[in-house]
């Protein structure tokens, strides 16, 4: 996938503006990147041939310009136009008119007085003790917010927050901010940074203003953002982080909705021919390396649950847990053991959509079902497991052939009466996510026999992960 990188253009060739440089933190093989410049004298002509160029999704860093004028804003409302264009890091026609008026926000958080405002560009703010920034991002279809900087006035620089009572405040605060200003659009806003101020008499959160355009992706030491947060809180790091804002922005272009509800037609077709698919043995030889060796004791979250072959495996192992269903299909968590063994409601719909949905869990766990995401769409969902777990992450990846992910299509037509799409190798993906900060890997990619594929007529292996947060 070719990512176009949009900045603002110099005047002058002896200006050396500091530019994201996004080659830094991602896979050039996997994303080729071009970086195109935007002028303020041709913007429109120099847009226009974004159209014609090769990428696939473009980010825009044309709101960094210095100095934001109603020149720069027309060229962004110019761009907004461009629906044939995939963005990310877009603002929206009501952003800009927001800025433009300076419109002050509503109360967005039900704490204390507010005089938030959105961040005009390049805007500096003469940060005080007491002042902290949150970065809230869009995963799948729910905010999350990452962990609040301090601005340390002593040290004129901004540290992590610990994790406390008030840390949480800030959180749900910015979120609520977040969702108030997308809630103003009825287009995508994936990003915002929401600036705060904390009280120290009274504990009492005011928001100063929220920035519609982080700087993010830019050289080390420029940004705390890539720095401090992203680095060394976000599960994957940047490369993951990357992955996140990709796939909420492409799970809203047509063509890819189209793609995850044939895949949740497939899941309930499926359903009624499960075991004539699956051999009768794949269930001990998936999770016996597992359930038994590892605690799942708690509360587990079961990710493409399936027909509830986890949940049964481990309560007739022992475990004392509850389980929660996350899957793709209603007819799979219908069945038998899924009605038996799941707590409800059950939590319906794309995995990488509507995993941050999911309250927080002891264990997190995804067996047998990976091959179902795009690459693109594998980290985002392996970050997202990690978010969602206090204790431990399992999953499993199965190394299926090219002969097969490109014949299975019309086996399974001919042998299951039903054409099962959607198959992709994640294995390199799952080797290059890595260990997150604060975490240790307790099996990290062993290679071992998953089943027989009964449609194929090929033994399938699967390269088995489980990490546990550090204590």
């Amino acid at each position: 996938m070719r990512i176009c990188v949009v900045v603002p253009g110099t005047a002058s060739e002896s200006e050396t503006p500091v530019r994201p440089q996004l080659s830094d933190y991602i896979d050039t093989k996997l994303y080729p990147i071009e970086t195109r410049q935007i002028t303020k004298e041709n913007a429109i002509a120099e847009i226009d041939d974004l159209e014609i160029g090769r990428a696939d999704v473009f980010i825009n860093y044309l709101f960094h310009q210095d100095p934001y004028d109603q020149k720069w804003a027309e060229a962004l409302k110019y761009l907004n136009t461009k629906t044939s264009l995939t963005g990310i890091g877009t603002v929206s026609d009501s952003l800009l008119k927001s800025l433009h008026v300076a419109e002050s926000l509503d109360k967005a958080n039900g704490v204390g007085p507010t005089t938030s405002q959105l961040a005009l560009p390049n805007a500096t703010l003469k940060n005080q003790g007491g002042d902290f920034s949150v970065l809230v991002v869009l995963i799948g279809q729910n905010a999350f917010a990452l962990t609040p900087l301090e601005y340390k006035d002593q040290e004129t620089t901004w540290k992590l927050a610990g994790d406390s009572e008030l840390t949480e405040r800030l959180r749900d605060n910015a979120k609520s901010t977040f969702e108030h200003i997308r809630g103003t659009t009825e287009e995508y806003l994936g990003y915002l940074r929401v600036n705060l101020h904390v009280d120290r008499a009274s504990i009492e959160i005011s928001t100063i203003n929220a920035d519609p355009a982080p700087r993010l992706f830019y050289p080390q030491g420029t940004s705390p953002w890539d720095d401090e947060v992203i680095a060394k809180t976000f599960p994957g790091g940047h490369a993951a982080f990357f992955e996140v804002i990709l796939s909420t922005r492409l799970a809203r272009i047509p063509q890819y909705v189209m793609r995850n509800e044939g895949c949740a037609r497939q899941q309930g077709r499926l359903a009624r021919l499960y075991y004539t698919v699956l051999a009768t043995n794949v269930t001990q030889t998936r999770l016996s390396p597992f359930v038994g060796k590892y605690d799942y004791n708690g509360t587990v979250l079961d990710c493409c649950s399936g027909s509830g072959e986890f949940a049964r495996f481990a309560i007739d192992a022992g475990v004392q847990a509850k389980y929660t269903a996350l899957d793709y299909s209603v007819e799979m968590t219908a069945l038998p053991i899924s009605k038996k063994c799941y707590e409800q409601p059950f939590i319906i719909g794309p995995v990488q959509e509507i995993l941050s949905k999911a309250p927080m869990h002891d264990h997190v766990v995804c067996f047998g079902s990976f091959h179902l995401l795009q690459p693109f769409d594998f980290f985002s969902t392996v970050s997202q497991m990690f978010l969602r777990a206090r204790k431990s992450v399992t999953f499993d990846v199965d190394d299926l052939s090219q002969t097969y992910i490109q014949n299975f299509p019309e086996a399974s037509s001919e042998k299951c009466w039903e054409k099962l799409e959607y198959n992709h190798n994640n294995v390199a993906q799952a080797f290059r996510f890595g260990v997150p900060v604060g975490w240790r890997a307790v099996l990290n990619g062993e290679r071992r026999f998953a089943y027989r594929s009964l449609v194929m007529g090929e033994d399938v292996y699967t390269h088995s992960f489980r990490f546990e947060r550090v204590k």
